[in-house]
């Protein structure tokens, strides 16, 4: 059986709190249904497409609608990823602390490829679970702010002999407003980063959206200072620009301090 994951980030514009990358994993006839039914949930709304941004304060494609429409169409593609998807995942890193703790070190990749690695391996480790012989297609806007990133790393998992180890099939950049499963992981994104954010100014109150959606099985992390620490501590020892070739490392490393 194939799956589908489609991942969008948030939080990539300068001065930004926390940087995210979100998505979900969907068997590859489910994405095919979800995409149907969220085109008819649009066209009802009188949307091209959905995006949280604009949806949370009524501006852009959201603009002419009413916040009673507004929090309608947000209920209606709930209602669709937690039918259509089978696993949510979100994860988040202040990208300024990311930094100061890498200073100096040989790691030799962005905030933006850890949260890329650690977003892949819970992936493939939840697919195979339920499928071991799953192949799994990566799917990513394009044009946005990380997608060389994105690409350089995908591209090497083959490369690196951990196609079979990753369920890795392929990846490729698509248009939000035709991969429609997208829309879903820029709200996952928006909500999981917009509650954190607040969260980080001592406001934890949960908002009545994020809480509906997310289930019992979706994955959320932040990355904390203990686990960037363990990550420079580790390269250290690997030695200068160990590359990409030691995830499974980095992930067993991570796994321990329970990210």
């Amino acid at each position: 059986m194939n799956y589908h994951v489609y991942l969008d980030e948030s939080g990539t514009h300068k001065g930004s709190e926390l940087l995210t990358l979100a998505g979900y994993v969907f068997e590859e006839r489910q994405a095919r249904l979800f995409s149907r039914d969220w085109a008819i949930e649009l066209s009802r709304f009188g949307l091209r497409f959905a995006h949280m941004t604009d949806c949370a304060v009524g501006q852009g494609e959201y603009k002419k609608l009413s916040l009673k429409h507004r929090v309608d169409s947000e209920k209606a593609l709930i209602r669709l990823i937690k039918k259509r998807s089978l696993v949510g995942i979100a994860v988040s890193v202040d990208e300024q602390a990311f930094q100061r703790a890498m200073y100096g070190s040989p790691y030799p990749h962005s905030a933006y490829t850890l949260l890329l690695l650690i977003a892949v391996d819970k992936i493939a480790k939840y697919v195979k679970q339920i499928r071991p012989e799953a192949q799994i297609s990566y799917f990513f806007e394009s044009g946005h702010a990380k997608s060389k990133e994105a690409n350089e790393y995908m591209a090497a998992v083959p490369v690196l002999g951990l196609r079979e180890e990753y369920g890795y099939w392929r990846h490729a950049f698509v248009n939000k407003t035709s991969a429609l499963p997208l829309q879903a992981a820029d709200m996952l994104a928006w909500q999981h980063r917009h509650y954190h954010v607040r969260c980080l100014k001592g406001h934890y109150k949960v908002r009545a959206d994020y809480a509906a959606l997310m289930r019992d099985d979706d994955f959320e992390s932040v990355i904390e200072d203990r686990h960037l620490l363990a990550l420079r501590k580790m390269y250290s020892i690997v030695g200068t620009h160990p590359g990409l070739a030691n995830v499974p490392s980095l992930m067993s490393e991570l796994d321990m301090l329970g990210l």
